[in-house]
């Protein structure tokens, strides 16, 4: 059986969004991203409902902020790292800022799970909403969040 590591990021977001039109996401070209968000779709559909469910808000999202996501996912899984800083030193704030969008305060969150997976979005949701008391995934505040899988 062939194991395939696969890199998840959420990013949970609060404050005022103002995303600058046309503000360029550096990293991996536009056509990966877009082919790779698409790739994740439902799957990250899932988790962002599960979790809404789970804090009782439907989450506010954005291309912009899905693109800053799958940036560090790929650059994590390209590396094969699960750290939040990038390889080339960003950190979830400013790859947030480079790809044009303004927040007050920025969580991620990162995992990783082995193998070829149908139910990455039921997997990825039942591990980000775990239940115990410090889980900030369910306490922390957010407005704003992002999954991405690479």
């Amino acid at each position: 059986m062939k194991t395939t590591g696969i890199l998840l990021s959420l990013i949970l977001a609060f404050g005022l969004v103002a995303c600058d039109p046309g503000t360029e996401d550096p990293g991996p070209d536009p056509e990966q991203l877009a082919e790779v968000l698409a790739k994740y779709s439902s799957d990250r559909s899932e988790v962002l409902l599960a979790i809404g469910q789970a804090r009782g808000i439907e989450f506010e999202t954005s291309e912009e902020l899905d693109r800053a996501a799958m940036r560090h996912a790929l650059d994590l899984a390209g590396h094969r790292t699960a750290t939040h800083m990038g390889k080339d030193g960003s950190s979830p704030s400013q790859r947030i800022r480079e790809a044009g969008i303004r927040m007050d305060g920025v969580r991620e969150f990162i995992f990783r799970i082995e193998g070829d997976r149908e139910d990455l979005g039921a997997i990825a949701a039942q591990t980000w909403l775990a239940p115990h008391e410090q889980n900030a995934v369910l306490n922390e505040p957010a407005t704003h969040a992002a999954v991405a899988f690479a």
